[in-house]
């Protein structure tokens, strides 16, 4: 009997050895989905966390790929990307077909073509801003183009999306002109960026979340960007921030979004009609082969029904 109680023992014991690896895993797993599901309900009461890629590609099909992949990585609501190729454009709508996206083409450049098209060479050659929600095809797209440019060859201005989830949410992509040179330059820049703000306090006083993305071409203490923060500015905004802080706003420097020294002039906004005093916000930044970086925040906010 002892023999045999021995025996019995010892299978258990080889069983437990060899099913124990498997038991871990599934363990971990069991762990893992239960740390997702305790983030989901720590959101607060109302609020959902929305994220947000911006990235101005530099006309890059490797930078494009990046940020796809990080949207998808991040499982964004809302993707914005400048300098896109008529030729990009078209095959992320051809490989995403269950996004919806706006093309505002602003301006002719030579680093875009497009040799197996039926448009014209000038259309394939175009340059410009990119709307994504990533949540279905069946978003309405809209485009605004400024009417403060640098020469007629340009048409700066805005591609938007807009969709319902509850509240009606809007998300914008933006380039403003670089202002590198001359003064005349930073007279349009900071027009443009009036633009921006009258179009939005229209969308704002609708009670819509207004998402704006994109390269504004200036620091954070400039005048242009008196128009989108609403923090010691005239705008509506709130900036997704370098750190989750709670309920603090400034118009800080602090993260570098483009290659040459610590120069920060992409930027992603939330309205502030959408979100309460103390909503967290976080933004990262990450490297990328274009001269700027990968902008991905996020913040809390409310897509109730207005």
């Amino acid at each position: 009997m002892r023999t045999r109680r021995c025996l019995r023992m010892g299978m258990i014991y080889l069983l437990a050895v060899v099913v124990l690896p498997g038991t871990l895993a599934s363990s971990r797993a069991s762990a893992d989905a239960g740390d997702a599901t305790s983030a989901e309900s720590s959101e607060p009461l109302g609020l959902s966390k929305f994220r947000v890629i911006d990235h101005n590609i530099e006309h890059r099909d490797s930078a494009l790929r990046l940020a796809v992949e990080k949207a998808l990585a991040t499982r964004a609501q809302a993707i914005t990307l400048q300098e896109v190729c008529f030729g990009q454009v078209r095959r992320l709508r051809r490989l995403h077909p269950d996004w919806t996206i706006a093309w505002m083409p602003g301006v002719v450049n030579d680093r875009c073509s497009e040799r197996a098209s039926l448009v014209s060479p000038v259309e394939r050659q175009k340059s410009g801003n990119v709307a994504i929600w990533t949540g279905g095809g069946w978003g309405r797209t809209s485009t605004f183009a400024f009417t403060r440019q640098l020469d007629r060859g340009q048409h700066r201005g805005m591609a938007c999306v807009t969709y319902r989830a509850g509240a009606r949410v809007r998300i914008c992509s933006v380039h403003l002109l670089s202002a590198n040179e001359p003064v005349s330059r930073r007279i349009i820049r900071t027009a443009q960026a009036r633009e921006v703000h009258r179009m939005t306090t229209e969308w704002v006083r609708a009670d819509e979340l207004v998402v704006v993305g994109g390269d504004f071409n200036a620091p954070p203490n400039k005048r242009a960007l008196d128009y989108l923060y609403q923090f010691r500015g005239r705008g509506h905004f709130r900036e997704a921030l370098g750190r989750p802080d709670r309920g603090r706003d400034c118009r800080c420097k602090s993260q570098t979004t483009f290659d040459g020294g610590r120069t920060k002039i992409d930027y992603i906004f939330f309205s502030a009609n959408r979100m309460t005093d103390t909503a967290a916000r976080q933004l990262r930044v990450f490297r990328s082969l274009s001269d700027h970086h990968i902008l991905s925040g996020w913040a809390y906010v409310d897509v109730g029904a207005q």
